[in-house]
Parts: structure tokens; sequence; C-alpha cells
């Protein structure tokens, strides 16, 4: 009986051994139920990324060079100017005063020379001529007066006396000759003059050349994007009185990353958009590559030109996004990053072969979220996500796309 009962006990056991065995095969070799995507052929942009700013391709800032009253502002914000369009003039009545003196001063210093080079020449010239017929006199007297005292008709003190008469007369005519070359053209007193004359003129022509810090026109064509100023208001060297900007040209700036900026050129197809509404997507070209890095940033700053008819749609130092593009593929096969593997440098994709995953290795085009593959493909293949199954796993496919 007791036999009978052990061999029941260990038959249960048997039985229940081989079901574990049973079930647990099953259970460790069952496929594992996953989904693919199939592989086809579409177009491909290989792009690099870069973010940035609207910029303007010309702009100006109107600032006063003087202390002075704004008396007039003739634009307003939002107003488009040309070239040389007066914008504002400012109280310039003391120096039409100061301009009014400094001419009075160039007239007063060109008359005195006038009248050294003739009237003070000619009266200098005068006193020379005197001078000099009372000196002939005086010789012909000190001769006379000589030849007298050697036959001794008169005594030494008279002769002294003409002899002193003569040689003041001779002193006296030498500092007359030195004063009428001084009033000559290019005498001492004439050149005095002359340069008093140029000294006023100097001084007329900066107060005149000043004149023009008391209005401002506009020195390029654009928009007025920003009006600082009042009219009557009190301004000062230096204070900003407004901006400037040619709307007509804007450019997108942005910075590219220093490793790909080799695979940038000028002329280089591109998209933007506004970092805030994807869907006004331009399409434009690089204008302007800069030829230094960014030592901070390692980038590059990089100009996208905006076309005229688009220049509405992008405000100035609206945030931008662009995608360059590096390379434009046709037919080729296209893929998520994610679906990549590496193993020692070698890239593969996993895909279903007799319902196991296997490897298959592929040349792999571009960086991003999407990358172009190159194998040996069959029509038929089914891409296997490698976050779900392992090489060497038994499947079974889903629906695609599951």
């Amino acid at each position: 009986m007791k036999d009978n009962k052990k061999l029941i006990k260990n038959l249960i056991i048997a039985i229940l051994l081989f079901a574990i065995l049973f079930f647990g095969y099953k259970f460790f070799t069952k496929p594992k139920e996953v989904g693919y995507v199939g592989l086809t052929k579409s177009s491909y942009q290989e792009t690099v990324l870069a973010s940035g700013r609207v910029e303007a391709g010309e702009s100006r800032i109107v600032t006063s060079e003087v202390a002075s009253r704004l008396v007039s502002l003739l634009v307003n914000e939002g107003d488009a100017v040309n070239q040389n369009t007066l914008l504002v003039k400012l109280d310039s009545s003391d120096l039409s005063k100061n301009i009014n003196e400094a001419k009075a001063s160039v007239g007063s210093a060109s008359a005195n020379y006038n009248k050294i080079v003739t009237t003070s020449y000619e009266i200098a010239q005068s006193d020379i001529e005197k001078l000099e017929l009372e000196l002939s006199q005086q010789t012909r007297e000190l001769e006379r007066k000589t030849a007298l005292y050697d036959s001794g008709a008169i005594p030494l003190i008279e002769l002294e006396a003409v002899t002193d008469k003569v040689n003041l007369l001779n002193k006296q005519l030498e500092s007359a000759k030195l004063t009428l070359n001084s009033y000559a053209p290019e005498g001492s007193e004439a050149k005095k003059a002359s340069a008093s004359i140029e000294q006023s003129r100097v001084t007329l022509k900066n107060l005149e050349q000043s004149f023009g810090k008391y209005s401002y026109s506009s020195p390029i064509a654009g928009t007025i994007v920003e009006l600082n100023v009042t009219e009557g208001e009190f301004v000062q060297p230096g204070q900003t009185l407004m901006k400037i900007v040619d709307l007509d040209d804007k450019y997108a700036q942005i910075e590219v990353d220093e490793k790909s900026i080799t695979k940038v050129f000028v002329g280089q197809k591109a998209f933007i958009y506004p970092s805030s509404d994807t869907s006004l997507k331009l399409e434009t070209t690089v204008r302007e590559i800069d030829k230094s890095v960014d030592s901070e940033k390692g980038t590059v700053a990089v100009k996208l030109d905006i076309p005229v008819i688009d220049s509405d749609k992008f405000l100035l130092d609206l945030s931008i996004t662009a995608e360059l593009i590096l390379n434009e593929y046709q037919d080729a096969y296209v893929i998520d990053a994610n679906y990549l593997s590496y193993e020692q440098n070698q890239a593969y994709v996993l895909v279903e072969k007799d319902s196991v995953a296997v490897k298959q290795p592929v040349t792999v085009i571009g960086s991003g979220s999407k990358r172009i593959i190159e194998g040996d493909f069959s029509e038929d293949i089914k891409l296997l996500n490698p976050q779900e199954v392992e090489p060497g796993d038994k499947i079974k496919l889903m629906s695609e796309g599951e």
C-alpha cells in the first residue's frame, strides 16, 4: 500500500516537472511580436540647423554734436526718408552771431593789411625821400664847413654840429628804410597783418563748418524706426536723436557650429522661418560667411538673404531658425536614426529574415534625426527597432509601424 502511494507521488511530481519544462520551453522559445517599417526610397535633404535674428543691411544712428535746443523736428517715427532728407534743426542763433563777428574780424584784418601795404608804405616812402633830401643838403653843408674849418675861418664846434646832424640823419634814414621794408608785402608788419587775416578766416571757416552741426539730414535712404527727441527739447552732444534703417535690405544672421562651417558656402540654398512659426518657411541663399570663429561660442556668423517681397514678414530682431541644405538626394533610402546600431565602427540595421532578427551592414550618409543608408537590400526588406529586439531573436511581425 505504501509502495503504491509512493509511486503515485513520484508520478505526480514527474507530471509536474514535465509540465513546467514543456510550458517553460514554450514560453522562452515563443517568438517576440514586434512592429516593423518597410524600407522605401524617397527624396532627402541633408541639413544643418542654426538659429539667429533678423538684422538690417544698413542702419544709422543720428546723434547731436552740439548742445542746443531742437527748434524743428521734420519727421515722425515710421516715416520713410530719402538720403539727404532734412530731419531736424537746432537753434543756431548764437552761432550766427559768432559768424557775423568773425566776418567783421576778417574785414578788419584785411583793412589793416591793406593800410599797411598801401597807406603806411607810401607814408614811409615819403619820409625816406624827405630824409634823403635833407641828408643831401646837410652833406654839402658839411663839405663847406670842413673847408672853412681847414682854412681857420670857423671854430671846431661849428664843424662838429654839422657832423652830428649828418650822422643823425643817416641813422634816421636807416630806420626809415627798415620801416618801409616792414610795410612791404613780404615785410614783418605786412606778414603780421596777413597772419591776422588768416587766423580770422580760419575762425570763420570753423564756425561756418560748425553750422552744419545744427541741422541733420538722413545719411541713408530708409525708415525712421526710433525717434528719441521731441520739438523744443534741449539736446546734448552725443545724444541719440533717431535711428534710420534700410528695411529693404534685411538679412538673417545665424551662428553656425564651427564643425559644420566647412560645408557652408556663399550662394548655398537654405530655408529660414520664425522660431515661433515653422509654417512660415522661406527659401533663400547664403549671402556672406564671416572670416573668423567666435572663440567663446565656437560658432561662425553667416548671413542669409531675405527677399524684399517677404521682408514685411520678418521683423527686425525676430528670432529665426535656419536650415542650410548641405546635400539633396533623390530616390534614397531614408530611415530614422534610431534604427541604426554600431559595432566596431560598422553601422548596421536589424531586419527580418526567416522570422529571425539579423544584422544588415549599411553605409550611412548624413547626420541628424534622419539618415540615408546604402546597402544590399531586397525589395520587401523590413526594418526592426533595435530597442525592441536583439540580433538572433525569433520574431513574429505585427502590422507595419506598430
